[in-house]
């Protein structure tokens, strides 16, 4: 839940042929960043980077939502 290591998490699996994000949110245990012109294989690659930290990658509505891999299907 804590932001240090969700920003920790994003830059350490962000594609290096992607500028800085231009928008981001955090709530307790997700962040949340604009996903405006990247490409599947570029959201792909950032969600494995992701997962073989123990991390998830939801990507919806032009959003990349970071979370915890064991917070899945918490309420």
């Amino acid at each position: 839940q804590d932001l240090e290591a969700l920003l920790g998490a994003a830059a350490t699996a962000w594609p290096g042929d992607r500028p800085p994000t231009e928008a981001l949110a955090f709530e307790p245990g997700r962040l949340t960043v604009s996903a405006q012109g990247w490409s599947q294989a570029q959201i792909d690659t950032f969600r494995n980077q992701l997962r073989s930290e123990g991390w998830q990658l939801d990507a919806s509505d032009g959003k990349l939502t970071i979370s915890r891999a064991n917070a899945q299907g918490r309420s």
